[in-house]
């Protein structure tokens, strides 16, 4: 007889009812601060013990042995000293960016990057101007070198003099926190050093495995970059040794627009593959369990300390751990059991993770394919398959899952042989939407298609909240996508592997892997890159804040429902419990996410004000305006001068961050928004419009008014390509032009018509913008020439003034100045610029004027709200 499905108990999945209390105590201790957590522990305890004595229950007190062991964790991993860095900075006793002189030893192998390496030092001195004491913690370094091996290793001892930061980077709402990072990887401040000669080796440990092992990871991912070029080697060392570092930047856009960027970074389906490899080869050799566990187990840990011991990989490798052990004890663990004790084990190793998006998407993924995936294909599967016993004595009732099901999975030479042995004759009736039987490799092949697909869907399914919220993206290629890039990269890293491998006995045969590798990995892209250009590619959504969050937890609760539904569904019993519409339940996951897709109330409503938000980019400009009406205008989008362009023709292009993307459009995101009505692009500078390209294509956008661009501008030239490809319209502005905008007038006071010779930062677009009494000006980067011009046309008076060109001295003349004479000068700077912005003489001038000087970098986003009358100004930090 067939088990009947059954529902999620405290038998069959003993770790639900402590695992929710431990869980949900970590959670709460980690998240705002609750003052002393001791005496809230034990108000906790004791309030659930006294239930338990009330109730007599037994899952209360499987509850109460979960909270407790979660609060132990959570007190027990609290780090209260006084002498770490963080500690050092945070309290001010050291400044972040200041010269001081660090003692420690190197722990860990140093991770390469191309043009140097990166390590961490287990600090225990430092010393500064002010200050020599003992200092414990973990600063993480990156040194340019130029040599093939780095000149210090794992167990080496090392004084080192540098400049440790830790501080945000950019500071507006909804931007990323590298503070909160940092105490997440528990990093206390990260240094960034020009040459080796600043670090001195005062004691070379000379043995280990650990070192050993690390080189030889910095090797053979040397080997693969130099025998399959930047682009393929730079993937495989990702793949292979979990070092992102020498991704190619277009490469791993192209990946995550395709949603496969995950298959890049070393997580449970590697460690899977790589294990039942292991495995499968093992078997040849014995049938022992304990075998098997014995040998696997070793060889995966050894694995994790080559690739580094990052969380994700000890996380797969411990689940795969319990499984092979699990084996061993001939058990077979409930998917939802196992995925529990990993997540408690993790957690009671670093509790902060339970807020960590890898640790949620980890997770929440497993449940998606053992208990909404599988489950699924499994139904599917018996439904397509049925024929008549004692045990299913009825046909499933399905409906039209019934003729896919059928189509999919229905084999009559199964059923004929099976028939014979019956003492009664009969045929069946089915009805497939396609008769495939004829031709059972087309079939199986169409099989095997449906379940990679229904599997990748349950998962972005499931991944929906997390995937909008954390990166503002869904992948409507995704599916597809992941069931041929997966084995792609798997038979490029095999191919690279043997390349290497190989070549020391039979250079040729390794030669020939390594192009075999190349080709494959060309294919890959070759796919991907047709497919998103076909009209698949990612949408980019904001998400939804206050009230409208909940459709968040709406849609994981659906999910619950659907694990649920899975469990008991059976489709062959007559009983009405066991005959769950999963249709409806499918039918509200539906709707969720297309809710979650669109967006149709994350925009904030229209207030009757003019909003002006001058945001921290650092050294760039970047301004975004809300009309009265809720109408939108982008001012610059900012961007890094020295950073290569995604579109260079260079070998390699780094994978690192941009502007535009991390900054800019997460503000426009967080804020609620997923169209831009307006863009100025005032001039061809880098640090103005290369942010744009991103804003292009990560929003809707109405038109894009452009200031004096440079024909041979590189930025220019990729910006009218990146408008074309999203059929944007551009067009030039000039004096004299103006739009108004819900009573809001915007004109244009540069750059002139008709003019000539003109450099960048002359021709900048200057709008004002008036509103009823109020006035505000941009000034883009105009110098003392444009200042004069745009003074000499009228009234240039103004309540705030985006002073020109980042507070340089080449702007900001005495005349202008007294001009526009405004109560407010706002600087759009970075906190340490490279340029010396603001100079002295210019913060000095405005205030003299009478203006209060206020600036992006040490204020954060600035914003300006004026309903025509009364005006406000503010920043992010106070």
């Amino acid at each position: 007889m067939r088990a009947e499905p059954h529902t999620p108990t405290t038998s069959s999945v003993p770790l639900l009812v402590p695992s929710a209390g431990f869980l949900a105590t970590v959670a709460l201790m980690q998240s705002e601060p609750i003052g002393d957590p001791v005496p809230f522990v034990w108000i906790l305890v004791a309030s659930i013990a006294s239930l338990a004595a009330i109730l007599r229950r037994w899952t209360v007190l499987a509850l109460l042995i979960g909270v407790i062991s979660g609060a132990t964790v959570v007190i027990a991993s609290t780090d209260e000293d006084t002498r770490r860095v963080r500690a050092l900075i945070d309290r001010g006793l050291v400044k972040s960016d200041e010269p001081v002189e660090l003692m420690g030893w190197v722990k860990g192998v140093p991770n390469l990057f191309p043009g140097g390496f990166g390590f961490e030092l287990a600090t225990d001195g430092i010393t500064t101007p002010r200050m020599c004491a003992p200092a414990s913690g973990k600063v993480a370094f990156r040194v340019r070198s130029n040599r093939v091996t780095p000149g210090i290793s794992s167990g080496d001892r090392i004084r080192v003099a540098c400049f440790p930061r830790r501080e945000e980077m950019f500071r507006n709402p909804g931007g990323f926190s590298y503070v909160g990072f940092m105490d997440a990887e528990g990093i206390d401040a990260m240094c960034s050093l020009k040459s080796e000669l600043l670090v001195e080796t005062t004691y070379r440990n000379v043995g280990g495995i650990p070192r050993l092992l690390g080189e030889f990871r910095n090797e053979v991912g040397r080997r693969f970059v130099s025998n399959l070029g930047p682009l393929h080697g730079g993937i495989v060392v990702a793949v292979t040794l979990g070092n992102k570092d020498f991704l190619d930047g277009r490469a791993a856009d192209l990946f995550r627009r395709g949603g496969t960027f995950h298959l890049l970074i070393i997580s449970g389906l590697h460690m899977t593959f790589l294990a039942g490899l292991i495995l499968l080869l093992i078997t040849f050799l014995t049938g022992s369990r304990w075998a098997h566990f014995f040998i696997v187990t070793p060889v995966i840990w050894t694995y994790v300390e080559i690739v580094g011991w990052d969380r994700p990989v000890v996380r797969a490798c411990l689940m795969f751990t319990l499984i092979l052990f699990g084996r061993c004890l001939n058990r077979r663990p409930d998917p939802l059991n196992l995925i529990l004790a990993t997540a408690m084990i993790s957690l009671a190793m670093h509790p902060p993770d339970i807020f960590s998006p890898s640790f949620q998407l980890t997770f929440l993924s497993v449940v998606a394919i053992t208990s909404i995936g599988i489950p699924l294909i499994d139904r599917i599967r018996e439904i397509g398959q049925w024929t008549p016993d004692s045990s299913k004595p009825f046909p499933p009732a399905a409906g039209i899952l019934r003729s896919f099901a059928e189509t999919v999975y229905w084999n009559p030479r199964a059923w004929e042989l099976r028939s014979r042995g019956n003492n009664w004759k009969g045929s069946l009736v089915k009805h497939p939407f396609v008769d495939l039987t004829r031709h059972p490799v087309l079939m199986r092949m169409i099989a095997r298609v449906f379940e990679g697909i229904a599997v990748t869907l349950a998962l972005q399914i499931a991944l929906l909240p997390l995937q909008i919220a954390l990166f503002h993206r869904v992948t409507p290629a995704g599916p597809l996508l992941n069931l041929v890039i997966a084995p792609v990269i798997a038979v490029q890293a095999l191919a690279s592997v043997f390349s290497i491998s190989i070549a020391v006995l039979a250079p040729e045969l390794g030669n020939l892997f390594s192009q075999i590798a190349v080709l494959v990995g060309d294919i890959g892209i070759w796919i991907s890159g047709k497919l998103l250009d076909s009209g698949f590619d990612d949408l980019r959504m904001p998400v939804y804040k206050g009230l409208t969050a909940s459709v968040y937890f709406i849609h994981l609760a659906f999910i619950i429902a659907v694990v649920h539904a899975f469990r008991v569904w059976n489709p062959f019993s007559r009983s009405p419990a066991q005959r769950i519409p999963v249709s409806v339940i499918v039918a509200a996951l539906t709707a969720t996410s297309l809710l979650m897709i669109f967006t149709p109330l994350s925009s904030p409503r229209p207030d009757g004000k003019l909003r002006i938000d001058f945001l921290d980019v650092g050294q760039g400009d970047s301004t975004f305006i809300v009309f009265p009406n809720g109408e939108t205008m982008l001012v610059d989008a900012g961007g890094m001068p020295t950073f290569a362009d995604k579109d260079s023709t260079e070998e390699f292009v780094p994978d690192s961050m941009r502007i535009g993307e991390a900054v800019v459009s997460e503000f426009l995101w967080d804020a609620g928004y997923s169209k831009i009505d307006h863009i100025l692009a005032t001039h061809s500078h880098a640090d103005h419009i290369q942010g744009i390209r991103e804003v292009i294509s990560n929003f809707s956008v109405g038109m894009i008014y452009l200031g004096e661009m440079k024909s041979d501008s590189q930025e220019y030239g990729n910006l009218v390509k990146t408008a074309e490809q999203r059929g944007v319209r551009m067009e030039r502005a000039f004096v004299g032009d103006s739009m108004q905008i819900a009573g809001v007038r915007v004109e244009v006071l540069n750059p002139p018509r008709g003019v000539r010779e003109i450099s960048a930062n002359e021709g900048s677009l200057v709008v004002r913008i008036t509103y009823g009494k109020r006035r505000i000006l941009l000034t883009g980067d105009i110098e003392s020439s444009g200042e004069a011009f745009v003074a000499s046309q009228r009234d240039i008076r103004a309540d705030v003034v985006k002073v020109a060109h980042h507070g340089s001295r080449t702007s900001s003349s005495e005349e202008f100045v007294k001009r526009v004479d405004a109560s407010y000068a706002v600087i759009p700077v970075g906190r340490r610029s490279r340029f010396g912005h603001p100079h002295r003489e210019v913060v000095d001038r405005w205030r003299r004027s009478g203006a209060k000087v206020m600036t992006t970098g040490n204020g954060g986003t600035i914003t300006v709200i004026t309903d025509g009358r009364d005006l406000s100004v503010s920043s992010f930090i106070d």
